[in-house]
């Protein structure tokens, strides 16, 4: 717990997060397996165990000294170089380096975001820091009585989300049927302006404060081509283009991370382009990639999110689109093996898939949640908006009227979102979480169909 020192002692600075806990405690005496921690586990885990330690509580489990070798060899990394000023590279688990840190050494760390964005790492300074900074207290205070627990004293893993978010929420909405009208010309325009001043070298990062990526990159660069602006893809090439596909970050994280959704993403921008021709190679590239994907491994396992068909939905918003340009006349110098053969081959698998893993009440996935059911309808109305992928509609057109159905006897806006989210913990995101239904609940094959020429 953060502890700030006052005249009459020391006193908890949140101590409603500490009620949080006690609340949130199961019958049988833990807590909720799915908010366990997904990232950083040999970095967290042997740290809380070496504080029960301290107090008398010692744990042994068969895993238990692999997971402190994993701890060794992952703490035995330089970390110096966080000494010599602002750093843009997610910082999420700073408590994970309790004793290697030299903790008054990392004021510089601090801005109005905390500590590249991480509540953990920014209340893990002010818990071992000798300086308190009052920048850190603010960041923390306002999470708390603000962020996605409202007061109730949770505290998500990262904050503020102020790129992710409303590139996530527009550009989901728009591509599956509401217009600008729909969503109020003023609000839609605020939006576009946040998120053009987030990228004023053409990259953007989930937050202004992290490195740019890929993926927000090129969610980014739709919303705003699509709007009204000419921004261009250059530097999404430039920076985040591999030898078969793209990846999620530049070379200077330590891991680039390749992710089918965040490939999607990219070619969904580069289709939305004002010349897409010219971008042929990376288009087929990334085909390429997702086709090869999915013909050796049957499933897209994502690294951002649990949801299988997260990354089929992504696979679907593209890969339809990029025939559909190629039927056009749009994309003449893709392989005809690729766009005439391995692209419909795929998704008529993909789309058979889809159908069968159906859930009796009409959702999908193991957790019969609302947005992986939204994923799914979204991925059947793009996959059977095209004949070349589905010349009997029928069963898709059941299915989606299933899901809809269950989507609307069972959602509601502003409920607790699915935890299907990959990060340090897994985790819902609230206004994405909406924006899938509302997408699902809107768009309509037919009219997909109808635009592009098959009906």
């Amino acid at each position: 717990m953060v502890e700030k020192k006052k005249d009459e002692g020391y006193e908890w600075v949140f101590p409603t997060s500490f009620e949080y806990l006690l609340r949130e405690q199961i019958d049988g005496g833990g807590w909720d397996p799915l908010e366990a921690i997904h990232f950083t586990v040999e970095l967290i885990v042997p740290v809380l165990l070496r504080l029960l330690s301290e107090e008398g509580v010692d744990f042994d489990f068969p895993a238990k000294v692999d997971l402190l070798s994993k701890y060794a060899a992952a703490t035995s990394i330089d970390i110096s170089w966080l000494y010599q000023g602002p750093c843009s590279i997610p910082l999420f688990s700073l408590e994970g380096f309790v004793r290697q840190l030299e903790w008054n050494k990392l004021g510089s760390l601090v801005t109005s975001a905390g500590i590249t964005a991480s509540p953990a790492s920014a209340a893990a300074y002010l818990i071992y820091s000798p300086t308190w900074i009052d920048e850190c207290e603010a960041y923390l205070r306002h999470i708390v009585s603000q962020g996605q627990g409202k007061g109730n004293g949770g505290v998500g893993g990262v904050y503020p989300l102020e790129v992710f978010e409303p590139c996530w929420v527009l550009s989901t909405l728009l591509e599956s049927g509401f217009t600008v009208d729909n969503l109020g010309t003023e609000n839609v325009g605020d939006l576009i302006e946040l998120i053009h001043r987030s990228m004023p070298h053409g990259v953007a990062g989930a937050t202004n404060t992290f490195l740019p990526d890929a993926d927000d990159t090129a969610r980014a660069l739709m919303a705003l081509n699509n709007n009204g602006y000419e921004v261009s893809h250059a530097n999404l090439i430039k920076n985040f283009e591999g030898e078969d596909c793209f990846e999620t970050f530049d070379d200077r994280m330590p891991q680039r991370v390749t992710s089918v959704s965040v490939n999607g993403n990219v070619l969904n921008c580069l289709l939305s382009s004002p010349d897409p021709s010219a971008y042929t190679p990376q288009i087929e590239k990334i085909a390429k990639f997702m086709c090869t994907k999915w013909s050796k491994e049957k499933m897209l396992n994502d690294h951002w999110n649990f949801s299988e068909y997260y990354g089929i939905m992504h696979m679907a918003q593209s890969l339809v689109p990029a025939r559909v340009l190629w039927d056009q006349g749009c994309l003449p110098g893709l392989t005809e093996n690729i766009i005439q053969d391995r692209i419909p081959q795929c998704l008529q698998e993909v789309l058979n898939r889809v159908i069968c893993g159906q859930n009796n009440n009409g959702s999908w996935g193991n957790i019969h949640g609302a947005e992986e059911t939204a994923y799914t309808i979204i991925t059947l109305a793009q996959l059977a908006s095209h004949a070349a992928i589905a010349s009997d509609y029928s069963k898709a057109d059941l299915a989606i009227a299933r899901g809809k159905q269950f989507l609307l006897e069972t959602w509601t806006m502003g409920q607790k979102p699915d935890r299907i989210w990959t990060g340090k913990v897994m985790h819902g995101i609230s206004y994405v979480h909406d924006a899938h239904v509302l997408a699902a609940l809107k768009i309509n094959r037919v009219n997909l169909a109808g635009k592009r020429g098959f009906f």
